[in-house]
C-alpha cells in the first residue's frame, strides 16, 4: 500500500478532527503529501504538528467547507505546493440542535434553514 500512495497528494476535509486526523496520519505514514483543512486554526495547527513527525509533506489551513471561495483558495494552495490532488477524503460533517428532532417535537417544527445548513455541511 505504501508504494501505491507514495508521493500522492491527499486532501482531508475535517482533517483536524478525530476521524479525519487519524486518516491523515495513516496517509502521511504511507508517504502521501497530506493537506488538511478544518474550521479552527488552532486545531489545524495542532494536527499539523502531530503530522510533522510522520511526514515533512504536510500542509493545512482553516477552511469552511460550505464556502466555495474558501475551497477554491485551499485547492489553489494545495496545487501550488504539491502540483496535484489525487485523493479526496470528505471527513467534514456534523449536525445542529435546531435540525434534530427532540422528544415531543414534530418534524415540521424543525428549522428548514438549520436542516439546509446541515445538508450543505455534510455534502
Amino acid at each position: 500500500m505504501q508504494r501505491i500512495l507514495a508521493a500522492k497528494t491527499a486532501i482531508i476535509t475535517g482533517g483536524s478532527g478525530v476521524l479525519g486526523g487519524a486518516i491523515a496520519a495513516h496517509l502521511a505514514k504511507c508517504g502521501c503529501n497530506v493537506a488538511i483543512l478544518g474550521r479552527s486554526l488552532h486545531k489545524v495547527e495542532a494536527q499539523l504538528k502531530a503530522l510533522a513527525g510522520m511526514s515533512k509533506q504536510v500542509f493545512g489551513a482553516p477552511c469552511d467547507v460550505t464556502s466555495e471561495e474558501d475551497l477554491k483558495r485551499f485547492g489553489t494552495q494545495v496545487m501550488d505546493r504539491f502540483g496535484s490532488i489525487d485523493i479526496l477524503v470528505n471527513g467534514a460533517g456534523g449536525n445542529a440542535a435546531a435540525a434534530t428532532q427532540q422528544p415531543g417535537q414534530q418534524i415540521f417544527d424543525l428549522s428548514l434553514d438549520a436542516i439546509k445548513d446541515v445538508v450543505d455541511l455534510n455534502l
